[in-house]
């Protein structure tokens, strides 16, 4: 058996593990995005991972698990999947330091 397909409890059924989905053309269960928990193909989230790591990510009307707008950013790090703290000069930013502020805090 595919050591990426696991036993549904509910439903006995075999499904392919957390953070992969099912290529049916070849049968093989595949990598979600590092933002998803589950998903229905490479690009398109149906769950966040939030309950466990509280990543803080909300499934976007497109499909991604996105960080929240403001005072968080997305370092794109596969392997931090935790939406990172803008400083706190900052509203919206592309990095922790103050001079990756988008925009600045009111007063800053």
């Amino acid at each position: 058996m595919d050591k990426l397909k696991v036993i549904d409890p509910l439903s006995s059924q075999c499904v392919c593990a957390n953070r992969h989905y099912l290529d049916t053309v070849e049968d093989t269960c595949k990598p979600c995005r590092y933002d998803c928990m589950s998903c229905d193909s490479s690009s398109r989230c149906l769950t966040c991972d939030n309950s466990l790591l509280q990543t803080k990510r909300k499934l976007s009307s497109i499909g991604r698990c996105e960080c929240p707008a403001v005072g968080f950013y997305d370092d794109l790090n596969a392997e931090n999947i935790v939406c990172q703290k803008c400083s706190p000069k900052c509203l919206t930013c592309d990095g922790s330091r103050d001079f990756d502020c988008l925009t600045c805090a009111v007063g800053k």
